[in-house]
């Protein structure tokens, strides 16, 4: 082989492998984009089951409007799913809000603080 050759067949390797690298790169961070997504969609699920719980009087169940009592099973959250742990935090005496605090599968933690109208994301820094 010729010295052109060998440096032709250098390059096109190189250029190859780079183009794996970023490639693998850019599904991972597509990955855990999907992973986030799905977490923002069971929450915003989740919040709309609180808001029945908050509305519904409490002769029938409900909070009678107030977040008292309420759990993960009410708002059709299992604390491990395949996208994330929860756990739910409610203050006691007439609660107008809640917490779930969300662990994604990629080590990535958020306070999520739920009304009857509003969610407000936080991210948690250790």
């Amino acid at each position: 082989m010729g010295q052109q050759q060998v440096i032709l067949l250098i390059l096109v390797t190189l250029i190859a492998g780079i183009a794996t690298i970023v490639g693998v790169n850019t599904m991972q961070k597509s990955h855990e984009a999907s992973n986030m997504d799905a977490i923002r969609q069971q929450v915003l699920l989740s919040q709309n089951l609180a808001v029945a719980y908050y509305s519904k009087s409490r002769m029938l169940g409900g909070g009678g409007y107030s977040f008292d009592g309420l759990t993960l099973d009410d708002i059709n959250l299992e604390s491990e799913s395949e996208d994330a742990t929860y756990s739910l935090i409610v203050e006691d005496g007439n609660s107008q809000e809640f917490e779930i605090l969300v662990t994604t599968r990629f080590g990535d933690d958020y306070r999520v603080t739920v009304t009857n109208d509003d969610i407000v994301w936080e991210s948690v820094d250790e």
